[in-house]
């Protein structure tokens, strides 16, 4: 018997439940995003004692910081205020639940409104299975594993 999620909330947990082990990940720390925790305070710590203190740090002037900061800053006057941090918010956050309403549509296979079990257990497997044969393989497994290290501990050797 198929289990039918009554509620938009539930059904969207189970959505974020199913994906998040087959979600790719973005990047890990210092392979393409800027350097690592450890480039970083090397680059900062002028006192030489392994820390970074507040008249040390600096945040960025370039990479993703830095954009997001410019692009907050509407009017170019080098200050964020009010209200163009939340129009920055309203605007994230609109392409957050389109990205949410593309997840959920993808995982109501059949399209009546609700997530299953059984559809979200599909749709699992299939983002597991990437070479789409059908079977989910050690390999498959482990490609999994690397792109979200620490995830997964029960998985541990």
């Amino acid at each position: 018997m198929k289990r039918q999620f009554s509620h938009p909330v539930s059904a969207f947990a189970a959505l974020l439940v199913a994906t998040a082990l087959a979600l790719p990940a973005t990047a890990q720390p210092g392979q393409g995003r800027g350097p690592g925790p450890a480039a970083m305070i090397e680059a900062m710590d002028t006192d030489g004692d392994g820390r970074i203190g507040p008249g040390e740090f600096e945040p960025p002037r370039r990479g993703r910081g830095a954009e997001l900061r410019a692009e907050a800053d509407s009017d170019g006057d080098g200050r964020i205020s009010r209200a163009e941090h939340d129009a920055m918010q309203a605007e994230r956050s609109g392409r957050m639940a389109e990205r949410a309403d593309a997840m959920f549509e993808a995982m109501d296979a059949d399209g009546d409104g609700y997530v299953t079990d059984e559809e979200a257990r599909q749709q699992a497997f299939e983002r597991l299975d990437a070479d789409d044969d059908g079977y989910i393989t050690e390999d498959e497994l482990a490609t999994m594993r690397e792109r979200r290290p620490g995830k997964n501990p029960r998985w541990s050797e």
